[in-house]
């Protein structure tokens, strides 16, 4: 039998298991069972399995060194030889 542990409204994750569930785990883990369809991340509201929330991903540009900040900028240049006294 499969069952989804339940945590805030939330599939954390999903078993597969011939045994009873409760003598598995702690008493305080939710288990619920469900088919073949749930995974986790699926959100679990008033009896059912919804699907999983959109996310949009973004790709967000590699960070730039310290470094490399501070020579593209020649004013920044500038600050840090007046503070090093350059």
């Amino acid at each position: 039998m499969k069952y989804a542990r339940i945590q805030n409204g939330v599939v954390m994750e999903v078993v597969e298991t011939d045994k009873d569930i409760s003598t598995l785990y702690t008493p305080d883990l939710v288990w619920i069972t469900c088919n073949d369809s749930v995974t986790q991340r699926q959100l679990y509201a008033n009896g059912e399995f919804l699907p999983e929330p959109d996310v949009e991903v973004v790709e967000m540009p590699a960070p730039k060194s310290l470094t490399d900040m501070i020579l593209e900028s020649p004013t920044e240049l500038a600050k840090l030889k007046a503070a090093l006294g350059i």
